[in-house]
């Protein structure tokens, strides 16, 4: 190869490096969103100013923690599991705000995507790598439905330990298999998910007694896995975190959590969105991947697709799991059906990825939504707004703080990490997502139904103030404690802005006339059913909404 040519390539192969992270970018670089990442900025800032991890009284909420064993362990793996995730969200926070955070995220799925393309790539002779990765790119978008959690570096370390095993078949060097040693130590102190790796690491470990490839390898990976099992103790709550994701004791979090659910059951509304339809494009493919890695005789690349496909399509939480492992192991069959329909390439294989990824991007640059929160001011990139105006309290914490309302607050759970961020130490709240013991979240259930047990914990707890919105804006359910507090003459409204009431039973403020509850409920249903579905508990609350404000 002459040094035209050499310096040619290299500058496709430089286009083709930017290509795929403007797309990334593009996808990723969204505003915060994630209701659970106040509490875990909130921790990783406690971290770094005392330098050591909470301990196990809660600084944020003033409900009783169960105090069963059970619970105890629980609220200890919540508090210090994720605790290096949290250094690094804090340290992004403090160096530049919340757009470091941004930042940070779209540096963490950047290296997500190009390793598993990298590794995909040398595997495959064709270009089935770059066909797929637009799909895998745009399927990032339903993780980040929720940003920013320790999830999104578990996603990375997962994946690098099992391409970091798939690598050392590849070039058959066995000391390269120890590098999943220092990836796991990092993935049990940033999230208890470092128990995936475990499983990765265990299945080719077992197969290497019956898979031909990985013959080789055997004794290595025997000993690597003992190795790891030492390792992922390095973490501040040990060996607990298997116990607490293998064997659950508590279900009753996972029936309220969102991301706990089957795609399944959202699988007709979901096929409008991009980011789905490429998961289920990915669903769609895997069975045939897994045929095709039986013919090759690759049990655990098969068992693995397998089971976190299985796992994808009965929780929302592992698509990106799987999603991963589907592109990396499809390339390189789509590579063999390529070459066989439409002829051998390979000479100009550079050329060919460098115009798939490059339009890809380029659609993106023009007509993807996310281009919206970009803009250049000075000369710099600037993302804004830095967060989700929609779904986060921001105008009611600023009146709460301005004007220190009595007694308790009950929130919104949702919303407690927020609050918290912006008013603690000054304020407690009743909850928040850490979701600590199931007592306290059924507590604030009973609370939102404003059934007898709830009237019972307000009086329990000296509540004196509430800050919620007037609907789930995913359902579109008025919530019973709004209807509740419309009617009773001890509570007023001291507040309503663009998301949230606040009620009161502090007689200092000069109350708002109650009808103007159901004027911005009638404004936050029309709003939200333009997002999620009209659905009909959507149609119901906007009727009671419309009978209440004819009344006015």
């Amino acid at each position: 190869m002459t040094t035209t040519q050499k310096k040619f390539d290299i500058t496709l192969k430089a286009a083709l490096f930017i290509s795929v992270l403007t797309a990334v970018f593009i996808i990723c670089a969204i505003p915060i969103n994630s209701h659970d990442f106040w509490w875990h900025l909130n921790t990783g800032d406690f971290i770094l100013e005392h330098t050591q991890l909470p301990g196990g009284d809660d600084p944020y909420t003033y409900s009783i923690l169960d105090s069963d064993e059970h619970n105890q362990i629980r609220a200890e793996i919540i508090n210090k599991q994720y605790w290096l995730s949290q250094v690094f969200l804090s340290l992004a926070n403090s160096l530049m705000g919340l757009q470091g955070v941004i930042f940070l995220r779209v540096l963490v799925y950047a290296a997500l995507i190009l390793a598993v393309f990298q590794a995909a790539r040398k595997r495959s002779t064709f270009i089935g790598a770059s066909l797929l990765l637009p799909i895998l790119i745009l399927t990032l978008s339903i993780v980040l439905e929720d940003t920013d959690r320790p999830q999104n570096f578990g996603f990375l370390y997962a994946l690098l330990t099992l391409l970091t095993v798939e690598m050392t078949v590849l070039k058959k060097r066995a000391s390269l298999l120890y590098l999943t040693l220092p990836i796991i130590l990092v993935y049990s102190n940033s999230h208890a998910g470092a128990v995936v790796s475990i499983c990765y690491l265990a299945t080719y470990t077992f197969f290497s007694f019956f898979e031909q490839r990985l013959l080789p390898l055997r004794k290595h990976l025997v000993i690597c896995l003992g190795l790891a099992l030492l390792v992922i103790a390095f973490n501040p709550t040990g060996y607990q975190i298997f116990s607490q994701l293998l064997f659950p004791q508590q279900s009753f979090a996972v029936t309220v959590t969102s991301e706990y659910r089957s795609p399944l059951s959202i699988f007709r509304q979901s096929l409008q969105y991009p980011g789905w339809a490429s998961y289920w494009l990915f669903a769609l493919i895997a069975p045939i991947t897994i045929g095709f890695l039986l013919l090759k005789k690759h049990f655990s690349a098969c068992f693995i697709l397998a089971a976190t496909l299985a796992m994808s399509l009965l929780s929302i939480r592992y698509i990106l799991f799987f999603a991963p492992l589907a592109y990396f192991f499809t390339s390189a069959p789509l590579d063999n059906l390529l070459e066989k329909t439409i002829g051998n390439f390979r000479n100009k294989r550079t050329a060919i990825e460098i115009s798939i990824v490059l339009s890809f991007a380029v659609y993106l640059l023009l007509l993807h939504p996310n281009m919206q929160y970009f803009s250049f001011h000075q000369g710099r990139l600037s993302i804004g707004p830095e967060l989700r105006q929609d779904i986060f309290p921001i105008n009611a914490a600023r009146f709460l703080k301005e004007n220190s309302p009595a007694g308790n607050i009950f929130n919104l759970e949702a919303w407690g990490g927020y609050l918290e961020y912006q008013l603690s130490p000054e304020y407690k709240f009743f909850t928040d997502t850490r979701n600590l013991d199931e007592n306290r979240l059924r507590q604030h259930f009973a609370i939102l139904s404003y059934n007898s047990e709830g009237i019972r914990l307000i009086e329990h707890y000296g509540i004196n103030t509430i800050v919620i919105p007037p609907i789930d804006y995913i359902s579109g359910s008025i919530f019973n404690i709004v209807r509740a507090l419309y009617r009773s003459p001890d509570w007023q409204l001291i507040y309503f802005g663009k998301n949230a009431l606040i009620f009161s039973r502090d007689k200092r403020f000069n109350p708002i006339d109650k009808s103007m509850i159901y004027v911005h409920t009638y404004y936050q249903l029309n709003y939200w059913s333009q997002i999620y579905s009209l659905t009909p508990t959507f149609q119901k609350s906007l009727q009671e909404a419309q009978y209440y404000l004819g009344k006015r």
